[in-house]
């Protein structure tokens, strides 16, 4: 499984970005995304079920090159699994558990695009900066064993440290 990022919860990949100018072009038309990706699931793999970073956003998924049907090629969320159509959307909340499989001997190719809600479009900034302070600890502690030792309160601060500067960045 592999993705090519235009923007992650507001952060911006300019090279990528560069390379699909149309794309980028009719996304940033829309106030609410947080992320912008295209992901190429590649033949005979397994996405291992996970959990998304927040509830603050709904996630679609856009078919873009969908070489089989369900069940070959799938995406679960919850109990419910279904097969993406060429064209079509997938909505759901990325906190709820889900995975995604290929059985095909073809490349699925899927654009991923995250938003706020309308209800939430006044806090978009907020979101974004605490999911990105939290995959900053996430990060941190998978890559120094030392992180594990911290007490909850210091890494509880640690997350809203990265925070706050993920809100001024």
């Amino acid at each position: 499984w592999s993705t090519i990022n235009l923007m992650s919860y507001m952060v911006l990949f300019h090279k990528n970005r560069a390379k699909f100018p149309v794309l980028t072009k009719v996304t940033d038309q829309i106030g609410s995304i947080t992320t912008v990706t295209i992901s190429v699931l590649s033949p005979q793999t397994v996405i291992k079920p996970h959990y998304g970073d927040t509830n603050g956003v709904i996630r679609a998924h856009l078919g873009l090159v969908v070489p089989d049907p369900a069940p070959t090629i799938a995406l679960q969320v919850g109990d419910e699994a279904r097969g993406w159509v060429e064209g079509e959307l997938l909505l759901f909340t990325i906190v709820q558990r889900h995975t995604a499989w290929s059985r095909s001997d073809k490349k699925r190719y899927v654009l991923l695009i995250d938003f706020v809600p309308k209800v939430l479009a006044s806090k978009q900034t907020e979101i974004c900066a605490k999911t990105l302070g939290s995959q900053t600890y996430i990060f941190l502690y998978k890559r120094f064993g030392f992180f594990k030792y911290f007490p909850e309160f210091i890494a509880s601060f640690m997350c809203l440290s990265f925070s706050a500067l993920w809100m001024v960045l």
